[in-house]
């Protein structure tokens, strides 16, 4: 009895994921790859540190104590307070999350209407307002009144009272008898009252001021592979363009140089550096525009190709990491927009490569693996055959290994091992073959027979050579290899 208990394909899709691959109007493969270097981390520039301000407000009257009859003001005072936000200067910021916690004590003995304004905490044009009536202090112990507000969405005003400063919020805070208190309140010289707010965990969303002269240092490694698998073995690219885009979303210039960008291939051990001039000469990006909070970044692009770099021995390398080195400075001329930088957390500053790879190689010993799903079991007596069947359309030999792995991807039994598959047969047509048939005949024991079962895989690894590694062939929508596993031999049939 014939059996088939798998079957498969391995084409382009099956190396590279479908959205990294397109077609052109000859039907040729090109691979389109999107890698975002770095954001460059400008969110430090923001960053606001878990802040605590604590003013003290005393009675302004010697000796006591006095009673003070109801509704009589006895503290009116306001404060800029200083909001410490990483040595730049704010104007205003809008926040994303975290909290403002606020206590006032009262060490006065009597009733007390507090009102805690702060005009430049806002949302929604509604200012931040605080107010309680305290009760006596018993002279020991004062009266405490606390809350917490969600400042996910709040905007501040950092120009304080003045609208001219940076990093001061201005607070005002006024102190009555209450109107309507049982007993007169008895106030000495010395009594005072207690204000606290602490700002926890905040995180700016948006930004307006000087940021100073600020200087980084770049030292990254970035995951080239996440979305290709790179194979082993020798490439040989043809007419490989590739584009470094550096995007400014900031309110500010920025100027970047670049000491080295270059692959890592850990297979290998092998580093390729990207020789380019132009990148590694001072990089002037200008500021972006703010719009009514729509951004219009500014954007410096580098186009690479094999007539003005080393783009092609650079991803020939088959990387899968790139290392970039730079230097980063932040308003390199100073304060050119009178106090008006701006930045959104959400978009910095961006170093993005894009590829556009026409897959017209040369390949040697390029190898790529592949997994088949078992579909069937079948009791098979020892004197059984399997036959691997592989059609292919590409124009180019390959040896094939094929081995069962289980549901743990732990390796059971090989197959076949360096087994030849003949290439197709090219036409007149580019991108038009005859495929090949390829039939390799596997010895058959118990063990292996009995390890075919769906739970388990078959894996592929194919080792591919174009006729010449240094003439390039195209790889074309239509090229791929069809697996067939087949299982010939006695049935056991139970009536």
């Amino acid at each position: 009895m014939v059996v088939p208990l798998a079957f498969g394909s391995v084409g382009i899709g099956d190396i590279v994921a479908d959205s990294l691959i397109v077609a052109d109007d000859n039907q040729l493969w090109h691979l389109m790859l999107n890698e975002n270097l770095t954001d460059f981390d400008l969110d430090s520039l923001i960053s606001m540190p878990d802040t605590v301000i604590r003013e003290s407000f005393v009675v302004p009257i010697v000796g006591g104590p006095f009673p003070i009859p109801n509704g009589q003001e006895i503290i009116n005072q306001e404060e800029n307070n200083l909001i410490r936000v990483n040595n730049v200067e704010l104007r205003e910021v809008i926040v994303e999350s975290g909290f403002m916690e606020y206590s006032i004590r009262s060490y006065i003995d009597g009733y007390l209407t507090c009102t805690y304004e702060i005009p430049g905490v806002s949302i929604n044009s509604e200012s931040v307002v605080i107010q309680t009536t305290t009760e006596p202090s018993d002279g020991t112990n004062p009266y405490s009144y606390h809350g917490s507000i969600d400042l996910a969405g709040y905007t501040f005003d950092l120009t304080g009272a003045t609208g001219f400063m940076f990093n001061r919020m201005y607070t005002h805070l006024t102190i009555s008898t209450a109107v309507d208190a049982p007993a007169q309140a008895m106030i000495s010289g010395n009594d005072s009252v207690v204000v606290e707010l602490k700002f926890v965990d905040p995180v700016i969303k948006y930004a307006r001021g000087y940021f100073g002269e600020q200087h980084y240092v770049l030292d990254e490694s970035v995951d080239f592979s996440d979305n290709i698998d790179f194979p082993s073995g020798l490439l040989n690219l043809d007419q490989v363009v590739m584009n470094l885009n550096l995007t400014n979303y900031v309110g500010a210039d920025a100027r970047i140089q670049f000491s080295s960008l270059y692959d890592f291939n850990s297979a290998t051990n092998n580093q390729v550096e990207l020789a380019h001039v132009p990148l590694y000469q001072p990089i002037n990006l200008t500021r972006a525009y703010d719009q009514g909070g729509i951004i219009v970044p500014t954007q410096i692009s580098f186009e690479m190709n094999q007539g003005n770099s080393n783009i092609d021995e650079f991803l020939e390398n088959l990387p899968n990491l790139i290392h970039l080195d730079a230097d980063v400075t932040i308003n390199p001329l100073g304060d050119v927009s009178d106090g008006n930088d701006f930045i959104y957390s959400a978009q910095t500053l961006d170093a993005e490569m894009t590829f556009d790879v026409p897959l017209n190689i040369g390949m040697y010993n390029l190898r790529f693996v592949d997994t088949l799903s078992i579909g069937s079991t079948v009791e098979l007596a020892a004197n059984g055959h399997l036959y691997l069947n592989v059609d292919n359309w590409f124009p180019f030999t390959a040896s094939c290994d094929a081995f069962l792995i289980d549901e743990n991807g732990y390796l059971i039994n090989m197959i076949c091992k360096n087994q030849s598959i003949q290439a197709a047969t090219e036409t007149s047509v580019a991108g038009v073959t005859i495929p090949s048939h390829s039939v390799i005949d596997v010895a058959v024991n118990e063990t292996l027979i009995n390890a075919f079962n769906p739970d388990h895989q078959i894996v592929i690894r194919l080792t591919l050579n174009t006729p010449d590694v240094n003439i390039p062939t195209g790889l074309y929508t239509p090229y791929k290899m069809e697996f067939q596993v087949i299982a010939d031999g006695a049935v056991t049939l139970e009536y």
